[in-house]
């Protein structure tokens, strides 16, 4: 599709994201071990001070997973680990998991649904919506590796 004023062209994509950390070893491990995160996608920096949990920056790094499937077995190994739990919803154009990782930083796992059952308005708008997700219809998908 082209690029327009509301959408931005196919070829763009983020190369990398940087996480400055106490532990970036340990981060590393979390993300790319347990949560499945390609190698090189997301780079890890000791920093002897961390920004305080208020301060500006950034929010969240999201996570798109290719199937319901993977965003399933990524949430099983979560609950294994040190992850925070924040909370799960259904936006109708995806499902999404909310956790903060061992040093608080906020981390978004989720997939989109395909475009055609994307919910929309009788005018043709997009609705999108947040409820509660599926938890436990999420968790009784079969495992795949990441």
């Amino acid at each position: 599709m082209a690029a327009g004023p509301d959408r931005l062209p196919d070829a763009t994509h983020i190369g990398s994201v940087l996480l400055r950390a106490a532990g970036p070893e340990q981060l590393r491990a979390f993300y790319e071990d347990t949560l499945g995160v390609p190698s090189g996608l997301m780079r890890f920096e000791r920093a002897d001070e961390v920004a305080p949990r208020h301060s500006t920056g950034l929010y969240h790094t999201a996570i798109r997973f290719p199937t319901r499937e993977a965003l399933a077995s990524a949430l099983r190994r979560a609950m294994h680990s040190t992850a925070r739990m924040g909370g799960a919803s259904d936006h109708g154009v995806s499902e999404a998991l909310y956790m903060s990782d061992m040093e608080g930083n906020g981390v978004e796992l989720y997939w989109d649904r395909p475009r055609e059952v994307w919910p929309h308005e009788p005018d043709g708008r997009l609705s999108m919506y947040t409820i509660p997700l599926d938890v436990p219809g999420l968790l009784e998908l079969p495992e795949v590796e990441p």
